[in-house]
């Protein structure tokens, strides 16, 4: 069921809530837990720690022989590129996975409109991460509107959309209030709220660590000079400047040799002054950091190490010299760490909790009288604060009150303090009222009904999900890389030249309205355009959260020690030119393999596998029947002449194909380098040629693998020319066409062996075809999905599958009565099939809306529901695509195919 969990701040709730699911989903099977464990932060840089924290414990249980296999970890977070198996984690939706990600990555996903994904791609996740899942949101104090969007995706799960396998929520916060819960969608369902887990009085008593003594206090800054009466003409940097030197004396003053002094700042352009401050007056030997999410993650990476070998000596009683740590908000939440003095700028009291959080953490420093100073930096002009004024405002009214409970009662525990506070009348309304989530916007049913469609509106857009996310936020952030090349050869798109790939070591987190600042109106980034294969000018106002931008080293922005700094002097050296970026949207990946493989052949691995996916997820039924005919049947279009003819030729026999090789074309009629060509192809890693035409004038290859760029640029030079490859076009949806011929058979002939699920099933297995049956514009007759339907077309396989296109047809087709008084359905139109099988979005809409599915079939499984069936069938397609039983050899070569 869905759990609040509210345990206190540095007990481990990340470690027991990844156990819990470990011991019981992995260890013991119970079919009870989900098979997905979806963990849901904020930041960046928390979902790094977690992941790293998973697959430690996981390598740990299996090495004690506790688990037999270990579950995938999958991080989603903008400008991370997936690999190996967790690459395929939406191809086995029946095995245990954990999948940590941000809000943005994940909630976007939830809601079909996956950010840094193809959008044929959005059905599949929607449908898996709505379904047999356990989401854990951690540090929910920091979500902004995911959280009111998780708390509404929760109540659809489980009411107004039902999942078709359980998916239930637990949020996780030490400092938040519930009002979150109170949405009038859960309200007018009373729903009730999820069932809060706490610690008993029995379970903290034998809790050393709740035993922790922190001191706190307000920061007061040490009288200056009078200032004069004439207005201060300093400027807001200087003024900043001054107060930091005046605040890095006090912390030097009050470091304790051996530990770790943590200074949070509310701003990043407060941490990096005072860092920079503190760096020139330390004591020799002390290291001075600066822990912010606005750096490339290869040059953060040298900071957590130093950071967490600092905790391990610490723990271990050894000796460290000690250290100086300058932070923002990242870490309030998720760091485990313990500091002997803590100084925070002034900000919410929810968000003093939590970096109390990391003062004296486990108790250990109590005789060293650890204590927390709050101060307040003095405003500076076009200040853009983090938090509201007021919430600030209550939050040093509230530290005020417990640092005189600290004076006087210096030597009791913290929890007991903040417990007496809490109990005092005067205090517990301004308590409730800080720990309070802001009411910020959420979807409704109707929007989330409505978001099923993929289809782009009338300017070719799609419904921006970013407002019940992140939109709100200030600091909504997009991901940059720098390259070395001038803006004045790229006014323009640019080709990628000699450059590496793009990497996520290399990508920087920079708010959206500061980099936009920083380009001006004038100013340029460049984003991947992946179907043409170029960099693109995006113009300042065109950035969106989640985007991957390129920005040439020239205009600088960033310095290693100080991370992103928005000035044009900070600026990386030795940056390589651009090169490739692959985001993973080529179309149908998945499904392409490089060899030949018959209709049959797939056709049969297709329903393996779908039969092994429903056994393990325990489909029965109808259910089970619409996968397993679904994958049995999917590629029956490919039986189309106008796509079966636009395969490479020769092929190695005349029966009908699902799969075909790479095809390149390679012009020599200026270097006759067929022997170099071959050699270079065959170097490259599980590369090889599987068939060679070679003409006069051109060599053509048939490839199992694509050539990879590098490959690809070796060729240019020897040859002059890039070689060519021919892409497999056939102007036509071959699922489309399957599903035109499961039409006629289940309507008009009636002899259908499977549900009207299956039919959906299979139009809508590459994403491309759901919820609308189009015509191509390129094509001047009348089609369906590029397949002309001036002309009846019969599919001949194994027997005869006639297409049905009045499917297309607006509502229903059939005949009217001979006076004219009646009309008599033959069929209904495809939207009523779509309409039946998703049912409405109101609360009492009828299971039936237009009669295209019978009460005893599938019907009405919601948006969850039946993207989840589609996404077990591109399952099943992908995985069978990838690992064909049998492949076809080649015949002997002849000329090649112009």
């Amino acid at each position: 069921e869905s759990r609040l969990i509210t345990v206190p701040t540095g007990l481990g709730k990340t470690a027991a809530v990844l156990l819990a699911w470990l011991f019981n989903r992995v260890a013991k099977n119970d079919v009870n837990w989900p098979r997905r464990l979806v963990y849901c932060l904020p930041m960046r840089t928390l979902v790094e720690q977690t992941a790293g924290e998973a697959q430690k414990w996981i390598d740990a249980l299996f090495a004690a022989k506790l688990i037999t296999i270990k579950p995938r970890v999958v991080i989603l977070m903008g400008g991370e590129e997936v690999e190996g198996d967790a690459k395929d984690w939406d191809l086995h939706p029946e095995d245990n996975t954990i999948l940590i990600g941000t809000q943005d990555m994940l909630l976007s996903r939830a809601l079909n409109r996956g950010y840094g994904m193809s959008r044929y791609r959005w059905p599949m996740h929607f449908g898996l991460l709505n379904n047999d899942c356990l989401w854990v949101l951690d540090e929910t104090q920091l979500m902004g509107p995911a959280l009111w969007t998780s708390a509404q995706l929760d109540w659809m799960r489980l009411d107004r959309f039902r999942s078709f396998k359980s998916c239930v929520t637990w949020w996780m916060s030490a400092t938040l209030g519930t009002a979150f819960f109170d949405t009038i969608d859960r309200t007018n369902a009373k729903t009730a709220h999820p069932t809060p887990l706490c610690l008993s009085p029995e379970e903290e008593e034998n809790l050393p660590v709740l035993e922790a003594i922190r001191g706190v206090q307000l920061y007061v800054p040490p009288k200056g000079p009078a200032k004069s009466k004439s207005k201060d003409k300093s400027s807001s940097r200087e003024q900043l400047e001054v107060f930091a030197a005046t605040l890095a004396t006090a912390i030097c003053a009050e470091h304790q040799a051996g530990t770790l002094s943590l200074i949070v700042c509310n701003r990043v352009i407060h941490a990096q002054t005072i860092r920079e401050v503190l760096a020139r007056i330390v004591d020799p030997g002390v290291e001075v950091l600066l822990l912010t999410s606005r750096f490339r993650r290869m040059d953060r990476q040298d900071t957590l190490r130093k950071i967490t070998d600092f905790e391990k000596l610490r723990k271990d009683g050894k000796p460290h010299p000690g250290l100086i740590l300058v932070s923002t908000q990242v870490i309030e939440a998720g760091f485990d760490i313990s500091s002997a003095r803590l100084w925070t700028e002034a900000c919410p009291w929810a968000s003093f909790l939590q970096r109390l959080g990391r003062l004296n953490r486990d108790a250990k420093l109590n005789p060293a009288s650890p204590k927390a100073t709050v101060f307040e930096v003095p405003a500076q002009k076009g200040d853009v604060a983090p938090y509201e004024p007021a919430d600030v405002k209550l939050g040093i009214q509230l530290v005020d009150k417990l640092s005189k409970l600290c004076t006087a009662k210096p030597k009791s525990p913290i929890r007991e303090l903040l417990g007496e506070l809490a109990c005092d009348k005067a205090t517990q309304s301004d308590i409730a009222k800080a720990l309070q989530p802001k009411v910020e916007v959420f979807p409704r049913a109707m929007e989330v009904h409505s978001l099923f469609n993929t289809e782009p509106d009338a300017f070719g857009g799609f419904t921006d999900v970013s407002p019940w996310i992140r939109n709100a936020d200030t600091n909504a952030d997009t991901s940059v890389f720098w390259r070395s090349f001038k803006r004045t050869e790229f006014k323009g798109e640019a080709n990628p030249g000699d450059g590496p790939p793009l990497t996520a070591e290399e990508l920087c987190a920079v708010p959206i309205h500061r980099l936009k600042e920083y380009l001006g109106s004038a100013g340029r980034a460049w984003a991947w355009a992946p179907k043409r294969k170029v960099w693109e000018p995006l113009r300042p106002d065109d950035i969106r959260p989640g985007m991957t931008l390129m920005l040439p080293e020239s205009v600088g922005g960033y310095d290693i020690h100080s991370g992103w700094t928005g000035q044009v002097f900070s600026k990386l050296s030795a940056t390589p030119p651009p090169g490739p970026f692959e985001d993973g949207d080529d179309e149908d990946l998945d499904t392409q393999v490089g060899q030949w493989v018959t209709l049959s052949t797939h056709s049969t691995d297709t329903t393996q596998v779908a039969t092994d996916i429903a056994d393990q997820l325990g489909l029965t039924g109808s259910h089970r029947t619409s996968l397993i005919r679904g994958a049995n049947l999917h590629d029956l279009g490919k039986l189309l002449p106008k796509w079966f003819n636009a395969l490479p030729t020769p092929a190695p026999s005349e029966a009908p194909y699902a799969k075909s090789p790479w095809l390149y074309i390679f012009d020599l009629t200026e270097c006759k380098a067929t022997a170099d060509i071959l050699g270079i192809v065959q170097q490259q890693p599980k590369q090889h040629v599987i068939h060679q035409q070679q003409g006069p004038e051109c060599l053509a290859l048939h490839l199992r693998l694509r050539l990879e760029q590098s490959t690809r640029d070796a060729i240019s030079r020897l040859l002059r020319l890039p070689p060519k490859i021919v892409p497999f076009r056939p102007s036509c949806r071959h699922e489309a066409a399957s599903a035109l011929a499961l039409w006629h058979r289940y309507y008009r002939a009636h002899d259908s062996d499977f549900p009207a699920l299956t039919i959906y099933m299979v139009a809508a297995h590459h994403g491309k075809v759901r919820t609308v049956l189009g015509s191509s514009a390129r094509m001047y007759e009348p089609n369906v999905c590029g397949i002309p339907s001036s002309q009846p077309i019969t599919l001949q396989g194994d027997s005869l599958w006639p297409l049905d296109f009045t499917a297309a047809q607006d509502g229903a087709s059939g005949e009217f009565s001979e006076d004219g008084s009646s009309f008599v359905m033959a069929a209904p139109g495809w939207t009523g099939l779509v309409a039946d099988l998703l049912g409405g979005w109101e609360k009492d809409s009828p299971k039936l809306a237009c009669g295209a599915v019978p009460l005893d079939e599938p019907h009405a499984l919601g948006p969850f529901g039946l993207a989840y069936f589609e996404a077990l069938l591109r399952a099943a397609d992908g995985r069978s695509s990838r690992h064909p039983s049998a492949e076809m050899s080649f015949p002997t070569s002849s000329e090649p195919k112009s």
